[in-house]
């Protein structure tokens, strides 16, 4: 810490914890100096550093600075021990001496890190006491990374960004996978104890020296010439904030890989083994490695084939790997075991951190995930290699019954004239048959004299559907659409606009588009797959997106009118997308798009501006041709499905099995790795008068489709209007019958748990619909894939013909929910969790058994508390707290929802406000006549303007401006007598 006067004094921002205002400022002297009071009174408070209490301390004392801001005499010291004072980052809490308990209590607390750097810049960076956060240096520092990369440091619950600044560095450890310093002291020619990463990030890389290497600071800025423009912008401080989202590659020095687009010479002609495609084509013995002789299996499982993928390094957001892992998804689906290989792998340190990112960006996968090296050997039924590297490292390293190329593109046109575009081509002469995205890349391998099938993508019906399938959409789409350079009658165009993959053919669309300006002015351009600068100007009205989830994607695709997507090879998939979404799309003509889509489903242009221009025009100026085509590709697009396209590649591997006769078929070698007449997962509906409504949705689940057995069990508490008579109907549903009064909404989800014969058992209530036949298998398959995890739970859509305010509530908090990472524990956000900042914890541990499924192995070590009245979130609450994991599945999607009177909201309000405060500590209870004012206000402008953006009547305003005084009435547990706030006049 510093122990003299800083150059800035840094100030926090205040902070209002409980009725408290206050914050730490910084370290003068050895002191701790700040301030703090409750309504103007001074205030006893608990300092701690790094968990340890330190001294209690009176906000008592004058200080010049805080009387000209009016805070007087509120400020507190406090003298810190010698033994903190030692130059390493320490972090100080300050809670209230009369605080609340830290778990279950709402937190009084001010959290302050004090960093003291080592060296330069840094050091008097960190003296003036900034936070770790916000240390220059903390962009390098990849927290995931390090804490695999040294699980001593995570163990020891040490924050990553202080390890490294303080002692990391000392130690030699590395800030992230890309940086090496010991490499990068010998390029710069810095001493032993020279802080590398400090002179890296303020000068080394204005003179061109790479960090490592594995990343090349000069062939980055020739690769991606938009970061290039950015002069004050660091190469390796892009990638890891944003480049590697963008899919953007680490390229390697040339050196180092062989890789010749760097502009680098090697060395040594020996340094060509050190690139994974180049290294892959020596022999065995030329490297003295050794790999198995023998393929020592003799049969396989025609209904379990296994089967092993070598694919390459992948970041989020990739479409190719996305294609892969939603067909190993569903081939998981059909039965088959699936194994993932990472070629070489550059964004990660280890196959867990992978699987992790599937599961986490992708598809919640089963499928075991291994890194190829060097010395790795595969042994398979069947192995599916995905690019040109990964064929010359499958021929290497791998032994299989058969041997299968899954080709999504053309690789040599990826490439210059050269080495890379010669072997890429060789790749497709290895007599590999090929399962082929296109009847064009069919066309392309037969020509190489290879077997081949085709197939075509389909859309994700879950993600990509039509505006008119989604209720409630038109708020978004005016969200989505609003922009100062856009009227009622502008067209909306959305474009993929990836300009660092060359075949997109950005150029060519964004001067086809300069020329349609010049005839259609009124034209908004939304530009997705890229975050451009959006300093730089355009020559045509855009609206940047950026990177966009998918989710978001295809909001984006239903709220335009026409989408372009170009490119010069095999068809892109956001075309397929748009179609699914029923967005008319424009492509170029080339062999590919004519080849590939079904006549009149695409607007075709010749490949110049001009006609791109005149293309779009049209599209623009015949609305009934626009309508058209795009029903016609939302027919095409939509009638065929992943499962469809993995049942026939395991139709054609098993195809390629008999031919090469290599191995066996034994038809049930494969012992299953669970009994299949015992229920993997159980279906339980708690019910009571649940009326005829029942029996649809026993039907709906009754058609659930799954891998594995599973069962519905239905516990009714007594019903008397008949239902119990439509149960009969079913005789495959269990019934359990209790009495009214034996229910409780934990009690009862207990006795579900016992009863229930799944290794996982999900909840609906009676009036939940799932909405789609995969619910199940979403739901419980992904809890199932996730290590740690004690529960799931999915989406609420409202009910068809819901009010409008429930729609808009419902898609707001899942959505909210989906942007998060779906997999979340106390770790997720370590220190919002450790200063129990309740709008995380509320996140965390929020849960809704409308739609939820447990782990029956957890739930027996830890029970449902026996309450009336949130044991679903209470539960999820003490899995957290006892180390566990929960996930949220979108797709797993039910039809929930209720539109209550006044009445029926002051009631649940009520419930809800003693509920929180019993379970977690947290007072939703108005405290004055000024606090239901101000509350009342926010809710109603809010819903006043979405009312008028909405197009709604005045007498669905009234009944919600009604439900906003009755729920605050709700969380009066005082009683207070509150006057009418008018915030809202009706005509009445």
């Amino acid at each position: 810490m510093s122990d003299g006067e800083p150059k800035s004094a840094m100030k926090t921002p205040e902070t209002d914890v409980s009725g408290v205002a206050g914050s730490v400022d910084r370290v003068v002297d050895g002191k701790l100096l700040g301030w703090a009071h409750r309504g103007g009174r001074a205030v006893r408070l608990d300092i701690f550093v790094d968990d340890e209490f330190v001294s209690t301390v009176q906000s008592n004392l004058p200080r010049a600075d805080l009387i000209a801001q009016k805070i007087g005499a509120r400020a507190f010291e406090c003298a810190l021990p010698d033994t903190l004072l030692d130059g390493a980052p320490h972090e100080v809490v300050v809670t209230l001496a009369d605080g609340v308990d830290p778990v279950l209590g709402t937190p009084r607390q001010i959290v302050f890190d004090i960093p003291a750097g080592p060296a330069g810049k840094a050091a008097a960076h960190a003296a003036d006491g900034h936070p770790v956060e916000g240390h220059p240096l903390s962009l390098y520092i990849d927290k995931s990374w390090y804490k695999k990369a040294y699980p001593e440091i995570a163990a020891a619950g040490q924050d990553p960004v202080a390890h490294y600044l303080a002692r990391g560095w000392k130690e030699g450890r590395e800030p992230n996978a890309y940086f090496d310093a010991e490499y990068y002291r010998a390029e710069a020619g810095l001493a032993k104890d020279e802080f590398a990463l400090a002179h890296y990030a303020s000068q080394g890389w204005k003179t061109g020296l790479s960090p490592s290497a594995r990343f090349d600071t000069l062939a980055y800025l020739r690769a991606y010439p938009d970061v290039a423009a950015q002069r004050e912008l660091e190469p390796l401080a892009h990638f890891l904030a944003s480049g590697r989202k963008e899919l953007r590659k680490a390229l390697p020095v040339a050196s180092a890989t062989g890789v010749a687009q760097t502009g680098k010479q090697f060395s040594t002609p020996a340094e060509f083994f050190n690139n994974a495609q180049l290294e892959a084509l020596t022999s065995d013995d030329a490297l003295g490695l050794t790999r198995t002789a023998h393929f020592y299996r003799d049969g396989y499982d025609p209904s379990c084939l296994d089967i092993h993928w070598i694919i390459p390094d992948f970041t989020p957001g990739a479409g190719g790997h996305m294609s892969i892992f939603k067909t190993i998804n569903w081939l998981e689906f059909l039965g088959h075991r699936n194994t993932i290989w990472i070629n070489y792998p550059s964004q990660r340190p280890d196959a867990e951190d992978a699987r992790n990112d599937i599961i986490r960006y992708f598809q919640p996968l089963k499928a075991q995930v291994r890194l190829l090296e060097p010395m790795s050997s595969i042994e398979a039924d069947v192995l599916v290699l995905t690019d040109v590297s990964t064929v010359w490292a499958g021929l290497k390293h791998a032994q299989a019954g058969a041997m299968l190329y899954f080709v999504q593109d053309y690789e040599p046109m990826f490439f210059p004239a050269g080495s890379q575009h010669i072997l890429a081509e060789e790749t497709y002469k290895q007599g590999i048959p090929c399962f082929c995205c296109s009847p064009w890349l069919a066309s392309k391998m037969k020509a190489f004299g290879n077997r081949v099938e085709s197939f075509s993508f389909p859309i994700d019906g879950a993600m990509y559907y039509p505006a008119s399938d989604a209720p409630g959409f038109e708020r978004k789409r005016r969200a989505l659409r609003a922009s100062p350079l856009a009227g009622e009658d502008t067209v909306h165009i959305a474009f993929y606009g990836r300009h660092f993959t060359s075949r997109r053919a950005v150029e060519l669309a964004v001067m086809g588009l300069y020329e349609l300006h010049k005839t259609k002015p009124d034209i908004l351009v939304h530009v997705f797959g890229q975050d451009w600068d959006p300093e730089k100007p355009w020559p045509f009205p855009v609206k940047l997106h950026g990177v966009m989830a998918e989710a978001d994607l295809a909001d984006l695709y239903r709220a335009c009118d026409i989408g372009l997507a170009l490119s010069a090879t095999n068809y892109n998939i956001a075309s397929i997308g748009m179609m699914g979404c029923r967005l008319p799309v424009v492509d170029i003509s080339n062999e590919s798009t004519r080849a590939t889509f079904k006549e009149g489903t695409i607007f075709l242009a010749e490949p110049r501006p001009q006609e791109i221009a005149k293309t779009l025009a049209r599209v623009i100026d015949d609305p009934k041709e626009r309508k058209t085509r795009a029903d016609l590709a939302f027919d095409w697009v939509t009638g065929h499905t992943y499962e469809d396209i993995a049942a026939s590649f395991a139709d054609f591997m098993r195809a390629e099995l008999e031919r090469n006769d290599t191995l066996s078929a034994r038809p049930g070698s494969v012992k299953p790795a669970r009994d299949s007449k015992t229920p993997f997962a159980t279906v339980c509906i708690p019910t009571y008068n649940p009326g005829e409504a029942i029996r649809d949705l026993l039907k709906t689940l009754q058609a659930q489709r799954a891998p594995w057995p599973f069962e519905i069990l239905v516990i009714d508490s007594a019903s008397t209007d008949g239902s119990v008579e439509i149960y009969k109907d079913f005789p495959e549903v269990r019934v359990i019958g209790i009495d009214q009064r034996e229910f409780s909404h934990g009690g009862t989800r207990n006795r579900a748990m016992a009863a229930g014969k799944g290794e996982y058992v999900a909840f609906l209530t009676q009036d939940a619909i799932p909405d789609s036949e995969y619910w199940l298998y979403h739901l419980a398959g992904t809890l199932d894939a996730v290590d740690g995890a004690a529960l799931a739970f999915g989406r609420h859509f409202a009910h068809t013909g819901a009010d409008p305010f429930t729609v808009r509530d419902l898609d707001a908090h899942f959505d909210t929910l989906a942007a998060l990472p779906p997999i979340l524990d106390a770790d997720t956000k370590p220190k919002k969790f450790r200063t129990r900042d309740e709008s995380w914890l509320g996140l965390l541990r929020f849960n809704s058994d409308n739609n939820a499924c447990y782990s029956r192995k957890v739930w027996q070590r830890l029970r449902f508390r026996d309450i009336d009245y949130g044991e679903d979130q209470a539960y999820a609450w003490d899995a957290i707290l006892a180390g566990y994991r929960k996930v949220y599945v979108d797709r797993a999607a039910v039809r929930h929802s209720h539109d209550y009177t006044a009445r029926e909201v002051e009631e649940r309000a009520r419930t809800e406000m003693r509920y929180f405060k019993q379970l977690f500590g947290v007072d939703l209870s108005i405290q004055s006549q000024a606090d239901y004012a101000a509350r009342l206000s926010m809710m109603n402008g809010a819903d006043i303007a979405f009312a008028i953006e909405a197009g709604l009547d005045e007498a669905a305003l009234d009944r919600r401006l009604d439900q906003n005084a009755a729920r605050l009435q709700g969380f009066n547990e005082a009683q207070l007598p509150l006057a009418p706030v008018f915030t809202y006049q009706s005509r009445r």
